[in-house]
């Protein structure tokens, strides 16, 4: 059950009016159509009892029953309340930051007192963590002259953060959901304000007209976005449209609506005008349509049109960084296959651009195991953060230099060579045959060259030779490897070669491309 469940009830058996659904809206800071919503589950709640929900058009919606019956739904209510101690400080806090970023009214601490059933202390403990979470998206949390708890910041950083509660509330959302399964029944307790129904309630778009657009943009734009930023994305332009009917306008930087509004794209998104005019009953305006067009550059694409996201400065710029990066990471390894380093980074590098220039946040899952996977190549693109410090002034998270890593790591594990192999035998060619199958089956880590016998090794160039394999000893130069194998492997002759072989080719590859030590 919904703490806003539990406070409707509170509020019709306190009043002994009949009350419309608006006033509960109003009362509540959120829509009727939540209200509609939630009047179902009290009619549930109420199924049991003799007292009644009685909706009436045109005239409101009242508690009718005998007055003990109504002390027992209260004491009912009384000891649901009580269960409110098992909420967390995090559900708390999720719905402190949803009614000051999407309530329809400005909350006090007397009011977040009655609706999360705390104690007043409990509730400034909560709003210390609120406003440590909105300062690191630069938004003052102050209290207004009435003693009302408001935002002071720009509407770029409002929205912003609005995207950011409804992303991290995305994985409290499956937590709650397989607790649920687990379970067998809903029965969780935390107040999961942020369910998918729920964030369509906060919101004053549907989805499908949503998805329907980012298609329309997909196409005017000539790009496919990447799934995890589609939908971060749409949630983006949700958010934009639903301030904008609420009358809030974007405002940019005279220079960031020049660079926006002249790529050749721009008028094209204005086309779709018509289409959120009939879907949304909304007229953006052409700083609102450049702050989309911003998002949207700043979202990775699977195929794209080449330059349809960068003026011709900025396609400057981004080759000099991944330039200077590729030719940092020279520095420490050679690096074949260049153009294909660059060219990742270059097509890499502009949504990273484009992500400090539109203040979109940075987010990387993997980063504490590419840190232990690839310290060598985190490390080198640590040496990343001047690059862009000297470029835009501003720094790189940690995030941002795990994704320049992987990049980096990449393109040394394309610069390895298998290890160039020979395999000698003894008796006849039969006994290796299986062996060398097995091999060329089993291990991209070798070239296979060729295949001499015990008593022709004089003809093997191990100059052009990193590997000896043989079913008995023979000796070899030194700097050469050598590795005695079965002609028939066992499941653990196979384990303990296979570890063998591909530390083999990680030091020579090491020795091979490793320049200057980190």
């Amino acid at each position: 059950m919904k703490s806003r469940t539990l406070e409707i009830i509170k509020l019709l058996i306190h009043t002994a009016e009949v009350m419309t659904i608006t006033e509960i809206a109003d009362r509540l800071s959120v829509s009727t159509k939540t209200i509609r919503n939630d009047l179902k589950e009290v009619e549930s709640l109420l199924e049991d009892s003799q007292v009644t929900l009685v909706k009436k058009t045109g005239v409101g919606i009242s508690l009718v029953g005998e007055e003990a019956e109504k002390f027992r739904v209260y004491n009912r209510f009384a000891a649901l309340k009580d269960m409110q101690a098992d909420y967390t400080s995090r559900d708390r806090r999720l719905y402190i930051l949803q009614q000051l970023l999407l309530g329809r009214k400005a909350p006090t601490v007397t009011s977040l007192q009655d609706e999360l059933f705390v104690s007043r202390p409990s509730v400034y403990k909560d709003l210390d963590k609120v406003r440590e979470w909105l300062t690191k998206r630069e938004i003052e949390l102050v209290f207004d002259s009435d003693k009302s708890l408001v935002l002071h910041a720009g509407e770029k950083r409002i929205r912003k953060a609005i995207a950011d509660l409804f992303l991290q509330s995305e994985t409290y959302d499956q937590i709650v959901e397989m607790v649920e399964r687990a379970q067998g029944e809903s029965t969780y307790a935390a107040m999961n304000f942020f369910s998918y129904g729920q964030k369509s309630d906060l919101l004053s778009v549907e989805e499908e007209d949503v998805n329907e657009l980012v298609n329309l943009m997909e196409e005017r734009l000539g790009v496919t976005f990447v799934t995890a930023d589609r939908m971060k994305l749409m949630i983006r332009v949700a958010i934009a449209i639903t301030r904008l009917k609420a009358g809030y306008r974007v405002t940019l930087w005279p220079e960031t609506m020049l660079d926006l509004s002249t790529l050749p794209v721009f008028d094209r998104m204005k086309g779709l005008n018509s289409f959120v005019q009939r879907t949304f009953g909304v007229f953006l305006p052409e700083e609102e349509w450049a702050y989309l067009l911003g998002l949207a550059i700043a979202s990775k694409t699977h195929t794209e049109t080449p330059g349809w996201n960068a003026s011709q400065k900025l396609m400057v710029i981004n080759r000099i960084c991944a330039n200077e990066i590729v030719e940092t990471t020279k520095k420490f390894y050679r690096i074949e296959k260049e153009s294909i380093f660059f060219d990742g980074l270059s097509h890499h590098l502009l949504a990273v651009f484009n992500k400090i220039k539109y203040e979109k946040s940075f987010e990387n899952d993997n980063l504490e195991e590419i840190k232990q996977t690839y310290p060598d190549a985190y490390q080198i693109a640590e040496k990343s953060r001047q690059i862009f410090e000297d470029v835009f002034s501003h720094p790189i998270p940690d995030e941002e230099v795990g994704y320049i890593a992987m990049h980096i790591a990449a393109a040394v594990e394309r610069s390895k060579r298998p290890l160039r192999t020979v395999i000698v035998y003894y008796r006849n060619y039969a006994e290796i045959k299986l062996m060398k199958e097995v091999l060329k089956n089993q291990f991209h880590q070798l070239e296979l060259d060729k295949v001499v016998p015990v008593d022709r090794m004089d003809t093997i160039d191990f100059d052009q030779v990193d590997l000896v394999i043989s079913s008995r000893g023979v000796t070899v130069p030194e700097g050469v490897r050598s590795l005695i194998m079965p002609t028939v492997f066992l499941k653990g002759d196979l384990n303990r070669v296979t570890k063998l072989i591909r530390t083999y080719y990680e030091e020579e590859n090491r020795k091979r491309l490793v320049r200057l030590q980190n």
